[in-house]
């Protein structure tokens, strides 16, 4: 059964992507790590979203509907190794599915 929706990316998604590498918030040698993590939360918030997401908590983006989903920009396994003391969620994914 084909999905009942698709995504679709607003404009300011690709801006935010450009600003995280322009500005190195990612670590340029882990740029491709962060790609593929986000790659991977996408093709499983495609799955699976209403029960791998939360709805946002604070107006506007509460008022609207839209959800949220934590990340970790290269993986867990990977900020273990390297010890990182916070291995904590790093970015945010927010969207809004419309059914």
């Amino acid at each position: 059964m084909a999905p009942r929706y698709e995504q679709e990316f607003d404009p300011r998604f690709f801006e935010d992507l450009k600003n995280i590498r322009d500005n190195n918030l990612v670590d340029p040698n882990d740029w491709g790590l962060f790609q593929e993590q986000l790659r991977k939360e996408l093709v499983e918030l495609d799955k699976n979203w209403g029960n791998i997401s939360r709805k946002t908590e604070f107006p506007p983006l509460s008022t609207y509907g839209y959800r949220k989903r934590y990340m970790h920009s290269i993986p867990l396994e990977i900020k273990r190794k390297r010890g990182w003391t916070d291995t904590k969620s790093d970015f945010r994914i927010v969207f809004k599915v419309i059914v």
